[in-house]
């Protein structure tokens, strides 16, 4: 059975009230600071009925992609075959000097480096272009590995469980996936306002999150508390980010969310795992 949400009574004629409720969202988030500490629930990283994931770092859209296909979940889902799984796990173990471009770009680099005498923030400058030049290598080269390793029934499937895992807000990072439901200008808009009111809140906890991971203000602090906090942490950002969905979600009309519906194809739960700061698909420790 297809999940309906309540839409807005007049979204078929004109745009709603734009107005957003900061009071609530500041309400909410020093209910917040009392919940990190006293939140017990039952920790689950999908919404226990899609591929969704919660509470993520930003990753390029094919490195989502390999996270997951990095899960038995979707490995089932897809019978990807053990020659394949080997396939994957080799785009990520590769040198980087082996991905086409990258050696000889490092190499322009340094001679520049080396020729030109550059200032400090000239140098910084060189250097942080190479890096998104060398991101953008490694992302085509990704793109075309995934393409070459799956077959197109594949392809087509992990499309759709990576708009599960994403949720309805990938329907503002593309012209595409907003075509698909005919997503309206004042839609677009009212969806940004969404995403945008939640972010304070997000960035706090995340911050929070990132944090823990590398370095703790009290150095006294047992594993046991820091685990526990992050566990927290985890809960109340899975279901923030679980009422934006909502949210974002009520603002398509019946007719949009059943084309959304279709979109992400049958859903299939996936026992994530929390989130980390450095995550590298099929690395070490990953579930297969």
């Amino acid at each position: 059975m297809k999940q309906v949400i309540h839409t807005n009574s007049e979204a078929e004629t004109s745009a709603p009230d734009f107005s957003l409720t900061p009071m609530r969202l500041l309400g909410s988030s020093l209910l917040l600071a009392v919940a990190l500490f006293n939140l017990s629930c039952g920790l689950s990283y999908a919404d226990d009925v899609s591929a969704r994931r919660y509470g993520v770092f930003d990753h390029d859209d094919v490195v989502y992609k390999f996270l997951l296909l990095a899960t038995p979940e979707v490995q089932g889902c897809l019978s990807v075959t053990t020659q394949q799984v080997q396939a994957l796990k080799a785009v990520f173990t590769a040198s980087a000097d082996s991905i086409p471009g990258v050696k000889d770009l490092r190499q322009r680099v340094r001679a520049t480096l080396n020729t030109t005498n550059p200032t400090e923030a000239e140098a910084s400058r060189v250097r942080a272009e190479n890096r998104t030049l060398v991101r953008g290598l490694f992302h085509d080269y990704e793109s075309n590995e995934l393409g070459r390793i799956l077959t197109d029934s594949q392809k087509a499937r992990l499309n759709e469980l990576f708009r599960q895992m994403k949720g309805p807000r990938i329907l503002l990072e593309g012209k595409d996936e907003a075509s698909q439901i005919d997503l309206k200008e004042w839609q677009r808009v009212r969806m940004a306002q969404i995403i945008t009111s939640y972010g304070p809140m997000l960035s706090l906890l995340e911050n929070r999150y990132a944090e823990l991971q590398i370095n703790t203000v009290r150095r006294n602090r047992s594993a046991v508390s820091i685990d526990q906090e992050l566990a927290s942490i985890e809960c109340v950002v899975h279901e923030i980010e679980k009422d934006r969905d909502h949210q974002l979600l009520a603002t398509l009309d019946a007719n949009q969310q059943a084309k959304w519906f279709s979109s992400i194809g049958t859903l299939l739960p996936i026992d994530w795992h929390a989130e980390k700061m450095i995550e590298v698909p099929f690395s070490a420790g990953e579930k297969e």
